[in-house]
């Protein structure tokens, strides 16, 4: 009975470890079984309860994980009997699979965004990297969400390397239309 049990436990266990491998080398967002957020754009509403989870494919990997770790780990070591060691893979299965699904979404929802947008962008002070003259494009540098990022840039005037600059508004081609920084701000 126990050789059964664990060869049982082993083979959940090769086989969630077969689904991380398949995920890791073909990514989680590819073709059917992906975890989507159910509800069309619905954050947290109906939709995205228990009854999803029966279709999570992140929900089975780290619970069949749990399952099997724990199982194989009790029955090797003898800490239980065959029954109790079943009860408390089951459960451990269940509550990983909840606690990681709970706690992946959440860090979906609450991750801040990396994504520049134009109101990021206007009234920013940069830094010019490469020249600008009036009619021509030059390269300038702004600190935007504790990272530095580079624009391309034109102005009415000429702005010389190393002159701070304020971002005027952003342009339909993704590129800045900056002036001299003031004294004051620079």
């Amino acid at each position: 009975m126990i050789a059964i049990m664990l060869a049982a436990y082993l083979c959940v266990l090769v086989a969630s470890a077969g689904i991380f491998v398949v995920q890791l080398t073909h990514g989680a967002d590819h073709g059917a079984g992906a975890d989507h957020d159910s509800g069309g754009g619905n954050n947290g509403g109906h939709g995205t309860g228990s009854w999803s989870l029966l279709v999570s494919v992140r929900f089975w990997s780290f619970g069949m994980l749990a399952f099997g770790l724990v199982g194989t780990a009790l029955t090797l070591l003898e800490l239980t009997s065959p029954i109790a060691t079943g009860v408390l893979a089951s459960i451990m299965g269940v509550v990983s699979g909840f606690a990681t699904d709970a706690l992946l979404r959440w860090l979906r929802r609450s991750s801040p965004s990396s994504h520049t947008t134009s109101t990021d962008v206007v009234g920013r002070v940069g830094r010019v990297l490469v020249p600008i003259d009036p009619g021509a494009r030059g390269k300038i540098r702004v600190e935007i969400k504790e990272s530095a990022q580079d624009f391309i840039a034109s102005a009415s005037e000429a702005i010389h390397e190393g002159e701070a600059v304020v971002i005027e508004e952003e342009g339909a081609d993704g590129t800045v239309i900056v002036s001299r920084a003031p004294n004051e701000i620079a």
